[in-house]
């Protein structure tokens, strides 16, 4: 059995006085959280229990990314990342990718923790997709990605997009939806998409593979999208586990 033995940024702080000594305020955080969690390895050396997983957490990216890149070059122990309470959803995921993202892109860390003020589903949802974006970790189920909105959009990109999501959460297959605002970018920035559509002024143009299916109009985007991304699903089958 492994043990987890972590500090956060409240680790450095002096409990009775409730700051940090004035001796340390001019040294890095980072380096006050790792000199404190090898105070603590001290206690499993001398009992010569070695079975651990270290992690040093902060709300700050910055200062989380700097205190595992000290850890990696010190110890050879695995290493546990995470940010702490790092907010609601909209800045943890910032903070968590920010600072797992870097980490691991560098082949630092071996287990992830994402943390919200919130539902946890939410965590494991995001923590699963960064892995897939890091390719750490394969895809199951659809890959939707959505154009940024700007003055070409005729249509309401982000309630398409939500909508397929939605539509499409029980596939298995790992395939790419792209969901496109205009007929201008959008043809070549989905054309590695396994199913499209570029939406325009009262209809959208769907795609398979980047080659034009049909035109259909805009009440009906989000069934044609649907049925044939579950058409490509089929034809893939499940990403094996």
């Amino acid at each position: 059995m492994a043990i987890r033995v972590g500090v956060n940024e409240g680790s450095v702080v002096d409990r009775a006085e409730g700051a940090r000594r004035s001796a340390d305020l001019a040294r890095p955080l980072d380096e006050l959280m790792v000199e404190k969690l090898a105070e603590y390895l001290e206690v499993f050396h001398q009992e010569h229990f070695s079975n651990l997983v270290l992690s040093a957490k902060s709300h700050d990216a910055f200062t989380t990314i700097a205190a595992y890149r000290r850890m990696a070059r010190r110890w050879n122990y695995p290493l546990h990342l995470g940010v702490t309470h790092s907010g609601t959803p909209a800045t943890g995921a910032i903070r968590s990718a920010a600072a797992l993202g870097a980490l691991l892109s560098e082949g630092i860390g071996d287990t992830i923790r994402v943390s919200y003020a919130g539902e946890p589903v939410c965590e494991v949802r995001s923590a699963v997709d960064l892995l897939c974006s890091l390719r750490l970790r394969p895809r199951i189920g659809v890959d939707l990605v959505a154009c940024p909105t700007c003055g070409r959009a005729a249509t309401d990109v982000v309630r398409l997009a939500e909508d397929i999501r939605a539509a499409l959460a029980d596939l298995k297959a790992p395939i790419t939806v792209a969901v496109m605002g205009c007929v201008v970018n959008g043809p070549g920035e989905a054309a590695n998409a396994d199913v499209a559509v570029c939406a325009g002024d009262g209809k959208a143009v769907l795609y398979r593979k980047g080659k034009a299916l049909a035109s259909v109009v805009t009440s009906q985007i989000v069934a044609s999208v649907v049925a044939e991304a579950r058409k490509a699903a089929e034809e893939i089958g499940p990403r094996k586990v």
